[in-house]
């Protein structure tokens, strides 16, 4: 039997969803309408949804019982948090590698031709609290080996899907598992799952949403730590990454969804904790809005 095509499983998906409580649809973002540059097999798939709002939905029940298990037997951190990922995160975490045949490395070898992968969900383990000795990132807000996260991503080259683990020490080198020869071979099964009424949406109490306040704390932290890691800010003189997050925390609560957003752009270009910032308005709100 023929693989189905990914269009008609991301359809199947659609027709679930109308079946069930609004609130599953709500957590999915709209359909992208930029795609330009990406795999078609990922154009497709944020051409559908342009990633999920927070962890604990729908593809954490999805993909949790697969992960879950492999998580806690390699990192030491505990609970497993899935998110599926809008396409300007993606183009922001992507990851310089050569492929060959069914090998994915960080250095070329005989036959191994560059790529790019592209992640599309991220698992990481959630991050406990707003403690101010919280040591997850460094001052220069890059991401300390006490945050772990893995990616599931796709390759520009032969579009297969990956799975990018970090080692917890940071010594070693990175781990690229293959997972499915396509994104269509990875969404089968889970479809099938979740057509046979095998998925449950009732997810652990370590999986569920927080308040409001301990989110957007995590999401102001992340957001600039992403920022600064993909060099697309800088931060003044001898200002931490923690005054800057906790400046804008309370523009992540503003209502509704779309005051916050444009807050959030105007903070980084006018708060004095910003020193410099190297994208335009427009680009920032891509990624403003993949974090709210």
């Amino acid at each position: 039997m023929s693989t189905p095509t990914l269009e008609s499983l991301l359809a199947r998906i659609d027709a679930w969803i109308l079946a069930q409580p609004r609130s599953i649809e709500e957590r999915l973002a709209l359909p992208s309408t930029k795609l330009g540059g990406l795999p078609p097999a990922l154009a497709t798939l944020f051409g559908w949804r342009d990633g999920e709002r927070g962890p604990a939905g729908l593809f954490s029940a999805l993909l949790l019982p697969d992960y879950e298990g492999m998580w806690r037997a390699e990192v030491e951190s505990g609970a497993c948090q899935v998110r599926f990922l809008g396409q300007a995160a993606a183009r922001l975490l992507d990851h310089d590698v050569f492929i060959g045949g069914e090998t994915c490395t960080r250095e070329p070898s005989p036959g191994a031709k560059a790529a790019k992968l592209i992640p599309f969900v991220s698992l990481r383990s959630p991050m406990e609290g707003a403690a101010e000795d919280e040591d997850d990132f460094d001052e220069e807000g890059d991401l300390s080996g006490d945050l772990d996260e893995w990616l599931l991503c796709v390759d520009s080259l032969q579009e297969r899907v990956w799975l990018l683990q970090y080692p917890d020490d940071l010594d070693e080198r990175e781990r690229f598992v293959p997972q499915a020869a396509s994104l269509a071979d990875f969404f089968a099964p889970l479809v099938a799952r979740l057509e046979a009424g095998a998925v449950s949406l009732e997810l652990p109490a370590d999986e569920l949403p927080e308040d409001p306040d301990a989110e957007a704390a995590r999401t102001a932290k992340l957001l600039v730590a992403l920022l600064l890691q993909q060099e697309v800010i800088e931060l003044a003189d001898d200002v931490l990454l923690e005054e800057v997050a906790d400046r804008l925390e309370s523009r992540l609560l503003k209502k509704p969804r779309t005051k916050a957003v444009e807050a959030v752009v105007a903070f980084f270009d006018e708060d004095p904790t910003i020193g410099e910032i190297y994208i335009d308005p427009e680009g920032l709100q891509v990624i403003v809005e993949e974090f709210i």
